[in-house]
């Protein structure tokens, strides 16, 4: 499987713009020291929603500081408790769970979508100041932010469904501040997960398959994805994973480029593969539907929002069918 080497990736979550210092998460002493520096800046999520200033015309990431009231009017927070990220400008950056302050708020979150666009203002925070789903952010923030918040993200969640020990019941806790568990009746440790995911751009000649499904905006088509099984080459995985979906064969797999996910926690594993069949047979467990798009539809398609359009951007499956329109993989 060749490989190409792309130095203008211009998706987000990619990018490495802090230093995740990563021998700081086991020293307690210095984690102290840095929590309670006055240049740390700490972020915040409730619920899974991060919390954005929306001051300006751009939304971007809000930072609470040290000396910030929210800490002294929250009883349930304590600032000593947050999780380390790592470094960016050389200032520390922590995040912290903020807990539940009303219900209606709370009630909000059932709402079922394919994200959720609803904002969540605490009381304790400046008016401007909301608790808003990154998927519905991820256009709009700036790559740092985006980077940052992926290991955010993926670690919360993680944390969030992780409480006991897979090998033998008991409860875990927490260690490593936040980037590892450890179970102290069998000595187990564990390790955030991430799941790996082959996402192709299927091509023969001008024609690329897309794909969507059933959960997503309507008129939204993308590439075919799938989940890798234990024992599954990158190769054998996009071959299965297109068959599977859409009866369509492929040969000459090449891997692109790859983006981690924070929905919740998967690396997304970008390949080209070339289709040697051409009749789509759909399987409607896998995906509502499927279809060949000409470069000139997409083309179309990407410049002016019509009937339909491929997929989001930011997102690494945009990336690729853009590159794969301008003739560049």
């Amino acid at each position: 499987m060749r490989g190409l080497i792309l130095s203008d990736k211009n998706f987000l979550f990619s990018e490495t713009y802090f230093d995740r210092a990563t021998k700081i998460r086991e020293n307690i002493t210095i984690l102290n020291q840095l929590v309670k520096n006055p240049e740390t800046k700490h972020i915040l999520l409730w619920q899974g929603k991060i919390l954005f200033d929306f001051s300006s015309d751009t939304p971007c990431l809000a930072l609470i500081g040290n000396s910030h009231k929210f800490w002294r009017s929250s009883d349930n927070i304590n600032i000593e408790h947050g999780s380390f990220v790592g470094f960016q400008e050389k200032k520390a950056i922590f995040y912290h769970n903020v807990p539940d302050w009303n219900e209606e708020e709370v009630a909000k979150l059932k709402i079922t979508k394919f994200f959720d666009d609803s904002r969540s203002f605490h009381p304790a925070l400046p008016k401007n100041y909301a608790f808003s789903e990154l998927r519905s952010m991820m256009t709009i923030i700036t790559r740092t932010d985006a980077t940052i918040l992926a290991s955010i993200k993926g670690i919360y969640e993680w944390n969030k469904v992780n409480n006991f020990c897979s090998k033998c019941g008991s409860k875990i806790s927490r260690t490593q501040s936040g980037w590892e568990k450890k179970c102290y009746t069998c000595n187990t440790k564990h390790f955030p997960r991430t799941d790996p995911v082959v996402i192709m751009m299927i091509y023969h000649k001008d024609k690329a398959l897309l794909g969507r499904s059933p959960v997503w905006p309507k008129g939204m088509f993308s590439c075919l994805a799938g989940f890798m099984e234990p024992g599954e080459s990158i190769e054998s995985a996009v071959e299965r994973e297109t068959l599977e979906e859409t009866g369509i064969i492929v040969k000459n797999t090449r891997y692109v480029t790859s983006q981690p996910w924070p929905f919740p926690a998967s690396l997304m594993i970008g390949c080209m593969a070339e289709a040697k069949s051409h009749s789509i047979e759909i399987d409607k467990d896998e995906i509502e539907d499927a279809r060949w798009f000409s470069k000139k539809e997409i083309l179309e398609a990407i410049n002016s929002k019509g009937a339909w359009w491929p997929a989001r951007e930011g997102s690494i499956a945009r990336f690729l069918i853009r590159r794969w329109v301008s003739g560049k993989i």
